[in-house]
């Protein structure tokens, strides 16, 4: 299988990254897009013919750099890139022979704050890194510095296109606010450019709407590889366990845009738990949030107030 992206990278110094990388390129190119060892290389194969097999086919190589990439040394004291047997060496070595594009994804604190693109003495198979743009994969902005990795190997590139320049069929899609690793495949293009909120603006934006019950909050969440989404949140308490499920029956009906930002939500006996967040971004809060939350908040008014149809009603059951 031809592989269009190779991730080239130190297991000691960069495999967290290699990893979070490699699962977020896949839900954007395809799982077969992307080629990291541990997962296309098995147990019995050569692993010298496998490299050699997916750089054949590759289009871009990603050059996780991190703080230990260059002295990396054997057990002798030897740095590994002056080792022609060394395979990180001799993977980015065989791609620049080839002419293939090298892009060296360099991760935080692994550059001096003020130096040039790779300030390192490198053998000489390697120098052109020396003269090659870098680009940067900050833990703070991980997700700014994704989106604009993924632009880059899109519009400067052409990756995910077929061989005559046109877009393959696009993966069955999810909508907008649907995560990262939704059941339908991998989700489309990022269709929102809506700046993100910090916590701060958010909270003002939320303030200025006259939306005082919502909180802002952080954590863990399985459409984020890498750290935690940013959302807001609400509970809405009913007087019954059918009428709250029955608010989310009947406010679904209500969501479905345009735009198409549905919220994740869960029911506990007599409370629905709200959050809104917006995955293009990272699964950052957005003004887009800010309206939903509104829009629910209103749907809640018109629900107790006995204003909505219920369930059935609106589609002509």
């Amino acid at each position: 299988m031809a592989h269009e992206i190779f991730i080239s990278y130190r297991r000691e110094d960069t495999r967290h990254a290699a990893l979070a990388l490699e699962a977020q390129l896949c839900r954007v190119f395809g799982d077969g897009a992307v080629f990291l060892d541990q997962k296309w290389i098995m147990a019995g194969e050569d692993w010298r013919e496998s490299l050699h097999r997916a750089l054949a086919g590759t289009r871009v190589v990603l050059a996780l750099i991190g703080p230990k990439w260059l002295r990396a040394a054997d057990e002798w004291g030897r740095r590994r890139l002056d080792d022609r047997s060394d395979w990180v060496r001799i993977e980015l070595a065989t791609a620049l022979e080839k002419g293939i594009t090298v892009i060296p994804l360099v991760l935080e604190g692994a550059l001096p704050p003020n130096g040039p693109p790779l300030p390192y003495r490198l053998p000489a198979a390697l120098a052109q890194l020396n003269f090659t743009q870098v680009r940067v994969l900050n833990d703070n902005s991980w997700m700014d510095n994704f989106h604009g990795l993924v632009d880059l190997l899109r519009s400067g590139y052409g990756l995910g296109s077929g061989d005559d320049g046109s877009r393959r069929p696009a993966a069955a899609t999810a909508p907008l606010g649907a995560p990262l690793g939704a059941p339908l495949g991998a989700p489309p293009a990022p269709q929102v450019r809506l700046p993100a909120l910090g916590d701060a603006d958010a909270a003002q934006c939320l303030r200025e709407a006259g939306l005082a019950h919502w909180d802002i909050d952080h954590q863990a969440h399985p459409w984020v590889v890498v750290g935690t989404a940013q959302e807001l949140t609400r509970s809405y308490g009913f007087r019954s366990f059918h009428a709250a499920v029955d608010f989310m029956a009947v406010a679904a009906r209500h969501l479905s845009g345009p735009p198409v930002h549905h919220p994740r939500w869960q029911n506990q006996w007599k409370t629905v738990q709200v959050w809104f967040s917006t995955w293009d971004v990272g699964s950052r809060i957005t003004r887009m949030d800010i309206d939903a939350a509104r829009n629910m908040d209103r749907l809640y008014d018109d629900y107790v107030g006995g204003r909505l149809p219920p369930p059935g009603v609106a589609d002509g059951a």
